[in-house]
């Protein structure tokens, strides 16, 4: 939601820059600060299942992806 906001104009948002790569690409985002280091985000994602949802392994499997670029 955010990212579309920001998309769209609504103002500045924190997001993820491996899922924004393209927009700023393109010009479509840009950085507020550049210069500014905003380091890492621990996130933690956790269920009762141990057979989890198909939603719930992507949401896992796209986590490990970030975690590890």
């Amino acid at each position: 939601m955010a990212h579309r906001l920001a998309r769209e104009g609504f103002g500045a948002a924190l997001l993820i820059e491996l899922g924004i790569a393209e927009d700023l690409a393109v010009g479509q985002l840009v950085p507020v600060d550049p210069r500014y280091d905003y380091g890492y985000v621990v996130a933690r994602a956790v269920t009762r299942d141990p057979y989890p949802a198909a939603a719930t392994r992507a949401l896992r499997d796209f986590l490990l992806v970030l975690a590890a670029a």
